[in-house]
């Protein structure tokens, strides 16, 4: 390969990084895969147990492929990198190495993990990664072949239907699931949260190690997600341009840290709703925490309050540590989107981060309608609670579980952080609301009539709802009222709700939880 051209260029991204942590089922594996995908493309050195099990990789790619200069990295975190170097003799063809010991290394370091990567030429730096940035997009559809290839007469890992590779009497392996379990006990990802958390502070089994309260084993799947994203890190690299080469390859990779900065700061200030007694395991594990991705399991009744400080935080810390990079350019503030599924303990994980992700992307879209480009978008949140055994995304749960005689029975996505914007209920309304239905005095006066209006035709609803306000005692009516007005649209009325969505069944969801997050 000859460029011929002033730099080359070399991207590199895993995909397909939820279905790769996820597969198997099991925490400890979860837990396994998310350190070795975060391990994978840093180049820090690795502690003594984590060289012990291989890791190193990229740094040793690096170092066999002999670039005549060394690699410049403009971002090295969370299953991507990208670097450019001089097209010196001999670059193009340490390129070529690189690219070979790389994408075996990937495969050995961590089987059954699909990728990408794509090599470039420019000009200039910007150009180069550019130009290897362009070439991602018609690869990203190659089909991803997963090694060893089964036969018929293989023993294969019953939790994945992969070939096993390791048999025992406790579960057969795969080759993936043997890689993650020499990671399950690595904390890179739970010192994010906090720094001083050791191994026995995060629960690696559902059953055994959790912490639930009581009987209640709900379980929530949290996945947050950045807002246009992709346009501000344009803009930067924009910015950055026409910078001489290893300036821009400074800025660029102290913006892919400022990011990162933002999220840990984010995550420890959301920490304190993970609250536990003496002795007891965090309520919570990271899965996927990388970008401007945070995936976690946590436990039902403080999920919602985590997600609220979470998103919260992250639109604080991304002002603090990204101001000096957007400065002057017409870009939005960096905020997120999140969708919380609750299900439980023995409930399908994979579906319901499917859903989850299909909630994020509800509320992205929810919440980046009607604004221009450069318009900040709103930190929004959806939610919802699996009752059955199958479940599919936010359309097919919307049209099966939440219309009734062509009533939609939600108002969702909600806003959770940031000022108000006029046609988003609040999150925090929602939540006064979700405390009147959880009132002793509310539960004995008709909680449980009001989740059954839901399948009622509009007119019955509404003949049901008057009586029962009727007999409802006055306090509790004008406190139940002056909670409502607060969230609810003047299409839905406190007297008439039914007429429009209502806030009524999102409120009654979380009660049914277990309490109102404080």
């Amino acid at each position: 390969m000859e460029w011929n051209l002033a730099f080359i260029s070399y991207i590199f991204e895993a995909k397909g990084i939820q279905a790769y942590i996820v597969a198997g089922g099991r925490l400890r594996h979860m837990a396994g895969a998310s350190a070795l995908v975060d391990l994978l493309t840093t180049l820090d050195a690795p502690s003594r147990d984590e060289a012990r099990a291989g890791a190193g990789w990229l740094k040793r790619a690096l170092a066999s492929a002999g670039f005549p200069e060394p690699p410049v990295f403009t971002r090295c975190a969370g299953g991507a990198f990208a670097f450019f170097t001089p097209d010196k003799p001999g670059a193009a063809a340490a390129l070529t190495r690189f690219q070979d010991l790389w994408t075996l290394a990937v495969q050995r370091a961590a089987p059954g993990l699909a990728c990408v990567d794509s090599a470039g030429a420019g000009a200039t730096p910007a150009a180069a990664v550019a130009d290897a940035r362009g070439g991602m997009e018609g690869r990203r559809s190659f089909p991803h072949h997963r090694l060893p290839l089964a036969t018929p007469l293989m023993l294969r890992a019953p939790r994945t239907g992969e070939p096993a590779v390791s048999a025992n009497a406790k579960d057969d392996l795969d080759a993936g699931l043997l890689r993650k379990e020499a990671f399950v006990d690595n904390m890179r990802l739970a010192r994010v949260f906090d720094p001083h958390s050791g191994w026995g502070d995060w629960p690696l089994d559902l059953e055994t190690q959790f912490p639930f309260r009581g009987e209640d084993r709900t379980i929530a799947v949290l996945h947050a997600d950045g807002n246009r994203m992709g346009e501000i890190v344009k803009a930067v690299g924009k910015k950055f341009a026409s910078l001489p080469a290893a300036q821009y390859g400074a800025e660029m990779l102290r913006f892919s840290e400022a990011i990162r900065a933002a999220m840990t700061d984010a995550a420890q200030a959301a920490r304190t709703e993970l609250t536990r007694r003496d002795g007891e395991r965090y309520p919570a594990r990271p899965i996927i925490l990388g970008g401007d991705d945070l995936t976690m399991i946590l436990r039902g009744d403080i999920a919602l309050s985590f997600s609220k400080a979470f998103l919260a935080a992250f639109e604080t810390a991304c002002k603090e540590h990204l101001a000096t990079f957007t400065q002057g350019l017409a870009v939005p503030d960096l905020t997120a989107c999140a969708g919380l599924v609750y299900i439980g303990d023995s409930q399908p994980f994979g579906q319901a981060l499917e859903l989850a992700e299909s909630l994020c992307k509800a509320a992205k879209t929810r919440a980046k309608s009607g604004l221009r480009d450069s318009d900040t978008v709103p930190s929004c949140l959806a939610f919802h609670r699996v009752t059955g055994s199958q479940f599919g995304g936010w359309s097919d749960v919307l049209r099966d579980e939440l219309t009734a005689g062509g009533r939609v029975l939600t108002m969702q996505p909600y806003q959770a952080a940031g000022e108000a914007r006029a046609g988003l209920p609040q999150l925090a309304a929602l939540k006064t609301l979700t405390g009147v239905f959880l009132d002793k005095a509310m539960a004995k006066g008709g909680v449980r009539e009001i989740a059954t209006l839901a399948y009622e035709t509009a007119a019955t609803a509404q003949r049901r709802w008057s009586r029962l306000l009727s007999v409802m005692e006055p306090n509790l009516r004008d406190k139940l009222r002056e909670a409502y007005a607060a969230v609810a649209p003047k299409e839905a009325p406190f007297e008439k709700p039914f007429g429009a969505p209502n806030p009524l069944f999102d409120a009654l969801t979380l009660a049914q939880i277990g309490r109102s997050p404080e």
